[in-house]
């Protein structure tokens, strides 16, 4: 029999069309299955790719369909590949699968639109698709024990033996001289189409194989899915003959209920047994069952093997199985019930005479009942909150978590302790502290929810309170370190200098020299300085604390206020040969306290002078800022961390360091920086790079 390659890529189409056609209709038939609607259509694809080759001779349109062919057939690759992962449902997809496809419509497109290469798209296509069948057939190895494993496995070696056809298919084109294109005497292709016929159809006849056990195994779990729920149902369960009345089956609450065994009850007649206890009912029940096919909650007493009272509402409802009428009867045990009737009865009148308020919600969170003190508390009755959600208490004031906190507790079973702020009916906020748990029934279900409440207003404010006083008295215990830390440390040091100088003074005075007495002398007014700048700051932080220090805002020429302080600073800019710049408009004025943003002004030029080295230089710059005047007194000094820079407005923080020629510094100037400002309705931070320097920046309203 003689073949060539072009006819074989028809029957190919004619198979893939079938097996296109078949996968299509089961997956409409099946729909439990995804994946075999994408197989369905990866044949179908596949088809039409083969079609596309055999045209292919068509010569005045070879190129499109050489290249259209390929298309379809990675077209239906794909499905192939994505229809077996959503089969055995794997979430994972291989990326690289989808990289070497990019790259192949790639090398197609330019192989056969840009550079005609035969020899280029056989060697593409078979080494991509010899990926490709081995990527899939790795993916129906990973199945797992109940999945047609067998089947499985059987497909992925067939797709693994056709992998390996294409992969020799690659080195024989690679590397011998072979007839690569498709005329009839192309033995290799030939060859190739022919093996790739048997794997299509083994591999169709596997999918059939395998569609046809994972539909026996789903059938398989669905009646045990069946005998599971029919077991685990806690109300006893009967199946019988209508007609004769016989016991076909019964589930295990049944014979926990009545006490038998289920060899003893199988094939029994209930009467015979003696489960009815008055013989009418039973008439009845069945009269019901006979006239409408149905009989609900039809309350009855049986009698159990031991011979105990059985009260139930029983149901049943006849139907038709393999020809065959049955009885399916369902009961409902109610004979606890009067007694839990009287029990709730009691449980009631105790809570309505508890002094706690009481909210009982079912398990959609609407109220159910509330206590009279409920009532008492937050002024609303049961009538105005009936059917609602406690949430008609809110203040409105809470977070959103605070309360899905609450409820994802709640509804795992778990009791909740917290406090609410709530919101009486005449408006009044008030406090409670709640405990709210899950009421379970016998299956362990949440059917209510009970919220047991106590009115705690007064206790919130009375704690309130004390954390205020607790937090004032944290603060002053902080102040009061920090300022024994700058007395006993900051103030004694220029002290114990200036004595030391003294004394030497009055010691050796008659022996020193002019210099020495002039050195002596400096040192003496260095030190006194530093202790007068220390208690001037003291001072002006103590009546700052006390409110001791006038407030009275004005209009200020800021020309002139920088003259005033810079006539101070000019003598210390020059020791240090620093140079010190201004840069502001001679008509900016602003509306502050004067005598404060001077304090504010020489401060932080002080500072800056202290932490710039000799032969530095510093800006003070003023900007008017969106109705703001804008102060920045920026050095190249020698800055600061991030962790200094956090803490330099806080007193409880210790930050002492010494300047550049060793000048003393407690930190108190920048402290009572932050208070002017803002008590002048401005805002003060910094800047700083260790090394490079250190900018601080504070705003004032402006006066236009």
């Amino acid at each position: 029999m003689y073949f060539d390659p072009l006819t074989l890529s028809f029957v190919m189409a004619l198979i893939y069309f079938v097996a296109a056609v078949a996968l299509l209709v089961v997956s409409q038939r099946i729909r439990i299955f995804r994946g075999v609607s994408f197989w369905g259509f990866g044949a179908l694809f596949s088809s039409i790719g083969f079609l596309e080759f055999f045209l292919r001779q068509m010569h005045q349109y070879e190129i499109v369909f050489v290249l259209f062919s390929n298309i379809f057939q990675l077209a239906g690759i794909i499905f192939l590949y994505e229809g077996t992962r959503r089969f055995f449902k794997y979430s994972k997809r291989n990326f690289f699968f989808y990289g070497v496809a990019l790259l192949f419509v790639l090398l197609m497109v330019y192989f056969t639109l840009f550079n005609n290469n035969i020899e280029a798209r056989v060697l593409a296509y078979a080494f991509s698709f010899s990926f490709f069948y081995a990527s899939i057939g790795v993916t129906f190895f990973r199945s797992q024990k109940g999945q047609g494993r067998e089947t499985a496995v059987f497909i992925g070696l067939t797709l693994m033996f056709m992998s390996l056809m294409l992969l020799l298919r690659f080195l024989v084109v690679a590397f011998s001289d072979v007839d690569i294109t498709f005329t009839p005497s192309s033995i290799v292709n030939v060859v190739i189409l022919m093996v790739g016929m048997l794997v299509t159809l083994f591999f169709a006849y596997g999918l059939a194989l395998l569609i046809s056990q994972r539909l026996n195994d789903e059938l398989k779990t669905s009646r045990n899915h069946f005998r599971l729920i029919f077991d685990m149902i806690p109300n006893p369960i009967a199946i019988t003959e209508k007609i004769s009345g016989k016991i076909i089956d019964v589930n295990e609450e049944f014979l926990r209920t009545m006490g038998y065994q289920r060899n003893e009850v199988l094939g029994e007649i209930p009467l015979k047994l003696g489960l009815w206890k008055d013989k009418t009912q039973r008439e009845a029940f069945f009269n019901e069952i006979n006239a409408k096919g149905h009989c609900y909650n039809f309350e009855t007493t049986f009698k159990s093997k031991d011979d105990n009272d059985v009260v139930a509402l029983f149901s049943g409802v006849a139907y038709q199985s393999n020809n065959h009428e049955l009885l399916l009867s369902v009961a409902n045990d109610i004979t606890g019930l009067r007694r839990i009737e009287e029990e709730a009865h009691v449980l009631k009148r105790a809570v309505e005479q508890s002094p706690a308020s009481i909210l009982v919600t079912n398990s959609r969170g609407e109220i159910i009942y509330v206590n009279p003190w409920f009532t008492n508390i937050s002024g609303y009755t049961f009538d105005e909150v009936n059917g609602k959600n406690p949430n008609v208490l809110q203040s409105g004031n809470m977070p959103a978590d605070f309360y899905k906190d609450m409820w994802s507790t709640i509804l795992k079973g778990k009791e909740w302790h917290g406090e609410f702020e709530n919101r009486k009916k005449s408006g009044e906020i008030f406090w409670e502290s709640a405990s709210i748990s899950g009421v379970t029934n016998d299956k362990g279900e949440i059917t209510h929810f009970v919220a047991v409440k106590e009115d705690i207003t007064q206790q919130k404010i009375f704690r309130e309170e004390l954390r205020l006083k607790n937090e004032q008295l944290n603060e002053l215990n902080a102040q009061k370190d920090r300022l024994f830390s700058i007395i006993s440390h900051d103030l004694r040091g220029p002290f114990n200098g200036f004595l030391g100088l003294t004394n030497l003074m009055a010691d050796d005075a008659e022996s020193m020299s002019k210099d020495e007495m002039v050195e002596i002398a400096s040192g003496i007014r260095k030190s006194a300085s530093t202790v007068f700048e220390l208690l001037n700051n003291l001072l002006d932080w103590s009546r700052s604390q006390q409110g001791l220090i006038p407030f009275h805002p004005e209009t200020v020429n800021i020309n002139f206020l920088l003259n005033d302080c810079f006539e101070n600073l000019t003598g210390i800019a020059s020791n240090k040969n620093i140079e010190l710049v201004r840069q502001n408009g001679d008509d900016i004025n602003c509306f502050a306290d004067v005598n404060m943003l001077k304090t504010i002004v020489r401060n932080l030029v002080s500072n800056a002078l202290k932490f710039t080295k000799r032969g530095g230089k510093i800006t003070v710059r003023v900007q008017n800022e969106n109705e703001k005047v804008r102060f920045s007194i920026i050095d190249n000094g020698i800055g600061m961390s991030k962790d200094i820079v956090d803490g330099l407005f806080y007193i409880s923080k210790k930050i002492n360091r010494v300047g550049t020629d060793n000048e003393p510094s407690s930190g108190l100037g920048l402290i009572i920086c932050y208070d002017f400002v803002k008590r002048n309705g401005g805002e003060i931070w910094a800047e700083s790079i260790e090394g490079e320097g250190t900018a601080f920046h504070f705003t004032m309203p402006g006066a236009f």
